[in-house]
């Protein structure tokens, strides 16, 4: 009998394309979503959904039933220590064989970047449950570049508080990848794995590869800290989240993710996807404004 394996955080930047990867593997996951009627949408038929929420522990949990392998992602909230220890302890109590965890690149106890100092708790924790694990550190996520949609369709504008500094994107979508071949291997392969993408580029560069996609000069500006702050604000986002984001951009501009590696090559036996490759994929998102459209979810790190 096939064992079956969870996708936590399924409809979110990495879990969407992972949950497509075990299908196409010929694997039927098991997704757990908050909108069973999104799920089925995003999904089809292939995938059994379980309804629940990390608010809700006891959802979590029964979403556990049965599973032999889990792929752990929590959004970065103010209870997402919270919420990822209770599902490692209802991991461990309901006997699952294998976690795969999200983490982020930088993740530690002594990180100045909040995110960052969360998941290294949860590591922490997943350490001292002894369940056979693999962390997924992941670099900044290409995806990121959504967040500057607006600016860019409606003036040229590519901004961010980062500098000059060259950040080794990656594609969420290998990050899946990389997932997916953990979950499915024969064995577990314990330990860290850090995942970047192929080209270590600054948003000057990230510029230039739009001005390319879109035909149109695109610039990018290199905007204050409190600058970054207001825009954030303005387009929902609390001020404590707003804060948290700009403490990764400052971590960003001194280089804590500039080296790169080929780990997902490793793991995948394709070389990661380039930046030029993601911009291709999402052109639609940055093309001329259409009426009704939204802009994508930001800041995977």
């Amino acid at each position: 009998m096939p064992e079956t394996i969870l996708v936590t955080g399924a409809t979110g930047t990495v879990g969407r394309h992972l949950v497509r990867e075990l299908v196409a593997a010929g694997v039927r996951p098991r997704a757990l979503v908050r909108d069973q009627a999104r799920g089925r949408e995003l999904f089809g038929s292939d995938v059994d959904l379980a309804v629940g929420d990390f608010t809700d522990p006891a959802t979590v949990r029964a979403a556990m039933t049965d599973v032999h392998r889990l792929f752990l992602a929590c959004g970065n909230t103010a209870d997402q220590v919270e919420s990822e220890c209770a599902a490692i302890d209802a991991a461990r109590a309901t006997g699952i064989r294998r976690v795969v965890k999200l983490s982020a690149r930088g993740a530690d106890r002594a990180a100045k970047p909040t995110f960052w100092r969360r998941h290294a708790a949860v590591e922490a924790h997943l350490a001292a449950s002894e369940l056979p694990a693999t962390v997924l550190r992941p670099s900044f996520y290409m995806s990121n570049l959504f967040a500057a949609a607006t600016p860019l369709r409606d003036h040229g504008v590519l901004p961010a508080p980062v500098g000059t500094a060259a950040i080794a994107m990656i594609d969420p979508a290998d990050i899946a990848a990389v997932a997916a071949a953990l979950l499915l291997a024969a064995t577990i392969e314990p330990g860290t794995v850090e995942l970047t993408g192929p080209d270590s580029l600054t948003y000057h560069h990230a510029a230039h590869h739009l001005t390319t996609l879109t035909g149109r000069p695109i610039t990018y500006t290199d905007i204050p800290p409190e600058a970054a702050a207001q825009a954030m604000i303005a387009d929902g986002i609390p001020a404590p989240a707003a804060d948290q984001i700009l403490e990764i951009f400052a971590a960003l501009r001194h280089h804590a993710h500039t080296p790169t590696n080929n780990q997902v090559q490793h793991w995948t036996g394709r070389p990661a996807r380039t930046l030029m490759d993601f911009l291709e994929t999402h052109a639609a998102v940055f093309a001329p404004h259409r009426p009704g459209a939204r802009d994508r979810d930001v800041l995977g790190v």
